[in-house]
C-alpha cells in the first residue's frame, strides 16, 4: 500500500514544514494520478475530509482521505472498488501529513 514514490524539497513558502511528495499509486485516480506531485505541510492539522499522506507505525505510506470516527480514522480512496474504506485504530498511525497543493503531471 505504498502511493508514495519519493519524497522531494521545495522552495521555501513561509511554511518550512512543507515538501513534496511524488505520487507512485493509483488509489487516488482521477483525483490524484501517478507522477503527480502533492505538497504536504507537517503542520497543518488533517481535518476530516482533507487529502493526507498517511505515514504508518511499520513505515509504509498511502494517500487516502481521512475522516475521524471517535478513536478510529476511516481512509477512503477515489477507486473504493479496488480500494475499500479502511477503519484503523488512531494508534496504528505514526502521522498524518496534510496535502495543501496539488501539481499534476503534463
Amino acid at each position: 500500500m505504498e502511493d508514495v514514490a519519493e519524497f522531494i524539497s521545495i522552495p521555501k513558502s513561509g511554511d518550512d514544514s512543507r515538501f513534496g511528495v511524488i505520487v507512485k499509486g493509483s488509489s487516488m485516480s482521477p483525483r490524484v494520478n501517478p507522477g503527480d506531485i502533492v505538497i504536504v505541510s507537517q503542520s497543518a492539522e488533517v481535518m476530516s475530509g482533507d487529502l493526507a499522506i498517511v505515514l504508518w507505525n511499520d513505515g509504509e505510506n498511502a494517500l487516502r482521505t481521512v475522516t475521524y470516527s471517535g478513536d478510529n480514522v476511516v481512509l477512503s480512496s477515489t477507486d473504493s472498488a479496488k480500494y475499500p474504506p479502511q477503519i484503523v485504530s488512531k494508534q496504528t498511525i505514526h502521522k498524518l501529513l496534510r496535502v495543501v497543493m496539488r501539481i499534476e503531471k503534463f
